[in-house]
């Protein structure tokens, strides 16, 4: 029975996301778009600890050296 609601909740999501996707602007894209605003703030906010990584850093470190 797992199985069953399981392949349920994948179609009508994937027929969902399909609608979306076909018929632009419509009332489901703006609830999408609502869904996710919290994802997008925490993206916001993790950002500049993807600065603070230092294996990129001593990437661009060595490229320097290598050109100069």
């Amino acid at each position: 029975m797992s199985s069953s609601r399981s392949r349920l909740a994948y179609v009508t999501v994937l027929f969902v996301l399909v609608f979306a996707a076909v018929e632009p602007g419509t009332l489901l894209d703006v609830w999408i778009d609502r869904a996710l605003a919290p994802s997008r703030v925490l993206a916001e906010l993790a950002r500049p600890f993807a600065w603070l990584a230092s294996s990129s850093v001593r990437a661009a470190e060595s490229a320097l050296a290598a050109d100069a």
